[in-house]
């Protein structure tokens, strides 16, 4: 009778093993590209995380607005124009008839914020966004 281990194919340890290898001599040849080219391997590496935190964070947007729980939420003075926009499923154009403003401002105002400068209540704010949005919509179908 043989050992347990002689039941272990060869070829098993064999692909750990190659595995390992094939590891060393990716960071071998990176470690050879760094000396031979820094700054094009600098750019290189640059791009390949910025592509991968815009892959993830887009993958995160994704799973959130595709939630049902955060289409048509109610409007709260904390939220910002463009978040209203996306759960309402709102062009640009809508928005600024709802805000009475031909362009949003350049930094995220909040709703509430946005009401207090123009002189008038945040159910108010609201009141206008949903009656742009109904006649938006109505004009969609």
């Amino acid at each position: 009778m043989g050992h347990k281990t002689d039941l272990i194919p060869d070829y098993w340890d064999n692909g750990i093993k190659y595995d390992q290898n094939k590891k060393l001599q990716a960071m071998k040849r990176y470690r050879a590209a760094w000396r031979r080219h820094p700054v094009i391997t600098t750019a290189f590496s640059i791009a390949v995380l910025f592509t991968v935190f815009f892959a993830f964070r887009s993958i995160v947007f994704m799973v959130y607005w595709a939630n049902p729980d955060h289409h048509n939420v109610d409007i709260q003075a904390w939220m910002t124009p463009r978040y209203v926009m996306q759960s309402w499923h709102l062009n640009d154009d809508v928005m600024y008839q709802a805000l009475q403003d031909d362009h949003l401002p350049g930094r995220r105002l909040t709703l509430g914020e946005i009401a207090a400068q123009q002189g008038i209540t945040m159910p108010e704010l609201k009141a206008r966004i949903i009656a742009a949005a109904t006649t938006f919509r109505d004009s969609q179908k």
